[in-house]
């Protein structure tokens, strides 16, 4: 795979205007990268696709470190039949049964409530909250805005 690809400066400003200059994930607007929501590391087929590229802080980069937790016995995909089932919203995709929240078609308010101090809870619909607090460790002090 080919960095430059998803790391081109239209891909990058793209992504960044859609995600108003926010991380997809802790929300602040730092120096951008571009993560995949399916690590390529797992899912080298989507490495390329669109709707797998989320804009990401080098702190929640980190953090994240390819993790893609799925629900218990959710067999991992391995190569789509097509490319409509790339597309992060597919019957294909969303029968795997990710943990993680994706922002593009989760509504994060179905999963996440916000303490007064800034610390995010789940709110106990099916575990994408818990999975994606604990992943994205969203709730250490450098992530809290209050």
């Amino acid at each position: 795979m080919n960095p430059s690809i998803w790391n081109h400066r239209s891909v990058r400003g793209a992504l960044e205007a859609l995600y108003h200059g926010k991380c997809a994930w802790c929300e602040r607007k730092l120096d951008l990268h571009i993560d995949h929501y399916r690590s390529k590391s797992l899912y080298d087929w989507a490495g390329y696709q669109w709707s797998n590229l989320l804009p990401i802080c080098s702190e929640c980069n980190v953090r994240k470190r390819g993790a893609f937790p799925l629900e218990d016995k959710s067999p991992r995909l391995h190569s789509p039949q097509s490319l409509a089932d790339c597309v992060a919203d597919s019957a294909f995709l969303l029968a795997e049964n990710p943990l993680l929240i994706h922002p593009e078609i989760d509504d994060p308010a179905d999963y996440l409530g916000y303490f007064a101090d800034g610390r995010v809870h789940d709110l106990g619909i099916g575990g994408k909250g818990t999975a994606t607090i604990e992943v994205l460790q969203l709730n250490w002090p450098y992530v809290i805005i209050a």
